[in-house]
């Protein structure tokens, strides 16, 4: 089970939009560790919508081959972690840092 739903989700977001609160004080007031959470969960609403906050059910699974381009990407259009996410429709930037940093067959392949 999500930790968060995405309805508690869109209620944090929505009172971030009114303009009376900020991502720290919406992160306190709801016990949220991070105010970094708060603020991907805006960010993804603002660029998917509702969408942007629905808990996945799935774990989906990248080829070798989308990861080395989805990285080409992030390294050769000096794009951020959260801008390539949100023009790739990712609701987690961390999967881009994952495939860059993680990925072992990613290793191998730059350095043979």
């Amino acid at each position: 089970m999500a930790k968060y739903s995405t309805e508690f989700k869109v209620m944090v977001v929505k009172e971030y939009l009114k303009n009376t609160i900020g991502y720290n004080q919406l992160a306190k007031k709801y016990k949220i560790p991070q105010e970094s959470i708060v603020r991907r969960w805006v960010n993804s609403y603002q660029t998917q919508g509702y969408k942007g906050l629905k808990v996945s059910r799935k774990n989906n699974k990248y080829t070798l081959e989308f990861k080395l381009k989805v990285v080409n990407l992030y390294i050769i259009g000096g794009m951020s972690y959260q801008s390539l996410a949100n023009e790739l429709k990712f609701n987690n930037p961390t999967l881009i840092w994952n495939f860059k940093t993680r990925n072992i067959l990613w290793k191998k392949i730059l350095f043979i």
